[in-house]
């Protein structure tokens, strides 16, 4: 047993705990709740021939790898995060060679030689956020519980760049149902600890099928009540440096939640523009579903279904059956998350086959037929034998006026 068991840090100054870590008292254990506002850091160690397009992989996910910091070719320091800092022992590393990882060393420093031509990545964590969370009533479970976060592959890919091509590794966290739009904005104004979350309700939405069954880290017992809430995660670099098989090997920090503590404080990017609050809005019960939009968004579209449904409701239209409350809002948000959507055309109703109500109703499908595909979306228009021949042609004429506009 250790003098330190049952001290949580939560308090310390990240350079004690950094000089701890370093005598080994504390090599091993996760650094989730310590040093409470202060950021911390995922390290990956590359070799200086793939740094320029590791950091090129990183702008284009910097959800999961915001870079604080790119050291020079053999810098053993972070002079902007933190001093008296030595990489080789701050922290514990997981160390790749041909593909296979290997067992963690205690430190780096039988590796000083090779780390001559090696460039370090310090990229943000969510620990970074996890004070914020205390400060604004949000419980953080695994630091109840003495463990670290869940971490789990995803279905999401990243953007790749050249050999550098992985999916989205995830951290989760149970959050309670009253709590989950003040964590959400928390983390939406730390875009240096990962920001926002990905995704919030059934972690089967992105391709996770037992939260039991973790890849790295703890498994994290939930309070009824609570809803698991997922944040692009920083182990994220260990496939992503796999992918690119470098045959002199890699460092990372390593897969038990022991971070670099760095001596900055976490930086909040707080605004104030309506455009800029997100708005938590449930669009699902099973499976469940969260998603979000700004507070000026979300007003804009509650304006307009107050003001079609009564119109909607006396012509007896599509929207008539409309009467939850925020259901257009639900719907379009459903309609952003979905990668593929069918657009129902229905039959005549009694119409004059050729009538100006009907022609504008197909003209108004095959309008938002294009404006989904437009999106990405992969869209099947589906409707009775009667309309398929003037869906066909109103389409067509679509395109011919779009090619003369482009002439």
């Amino acid at each position: 047993m250790s003098r330190w068991d049952d001290e949580t840090f939560a308090d310390w100054h990240p350079q004690d705990v950094r000089r701890l870590i370093r005598a080994g008292e504390l090599r091993g254990r996760p650094t989730s709740g310590m040093c409470s506002g202060y950021a911390q850091a995922n390290v990956t160690i590359v070799p200086k021939f793939l740094a320029d397009d590791f950091e090129a992989f990183c702008s284009l996910n910097p959800g999961a790898f915001p870079v604080l910091y790119r050291s020079k070719p053999g810098e053993l320091s972070a002079p902007p995060l933190a001093e008296e800092s030595d990489i080789r022992t701050d922290g514990m590393y997981s160390v790749c060679k041909s593909g296979r990882i290997l067992p963690e060393p205690g430190t780096l420093l039988q590796y000083t030689e090779e780390m001559k031509d090696m460039v370090t990545f310090y990229t943000g964590c969510s620990f970074s956020f996890e004070g914020a969370f205390l400060t604004a009533g949000v419980p953080v479970r695994n630091v109840e519980q003495r463990l670290d976060v869940g971490i789990y592959r995803t279905s999401i890919r990243c953007h790749p760049f050249n050999s550098f091509d992985c999916e989205v590794v995830v951290s989760m966290r149970y959050i309670p149902k009253d709590k989950l739009e003040t964590a959400f904005r928390v983390t939406h104004w730390t875009p240096s600890s990962h920001g926002a979350p990905i995704h919030i309700g059934d972690p089967a939405i992105i391709g996770i099928s037992d939260l039991e069954n973790i890849d790295w880290g703890d498994v994290v017992e939930p309070t009824p009540g609570d809803v698991p809430v997922f944040w692009p995660c920083g182990v994220t670099m260990e496939p992503a440096v796999m992918s690119a098989s470098p045959p002199i090997g890699f460092f990372t920090h390593g897969t038990k939640g022991c971070l670099f503590l760095c001596d900055t404080k976490t930086t909040f990017v707080k605004g104030t523009n309506m455009a800029d609050i997100p708005s938590l809005v449930q669009i699902s019960q099973n499976p469940l579903l969260y998603s979000v939009a700004s507070e000026k968004a979300v007003g804009i579209v509650q304006e307009l279904e107050r003001l079609i449904l009564p119109v909607r409701e006396a012509q007896n239209g599509c929207l008539s059956d409309l009467h939850d409350e925020d259901a257009l809002l639900k719907s379009a948000l459903s309609l952003s998350h979905a990668s593929s959507v069918a657009v129902v055309v229905p039959p005549h109703l009694g119409q004059e086959s050729g009538s100006h109500e009907q022609y504008g109703r197909l003209q108004g499908a095959v309008a938002m037929t294009a404006m989904l595909q437009a999106l990405g979306k992969d869209v099947t228009m589906v409707t009775d034998e009667n309309n398929k021949d003037l869906l066909e042609s109103i389409a067509r004429e679509l395109v011919r006026v779009d090619d003369l506009a482009h002439d």
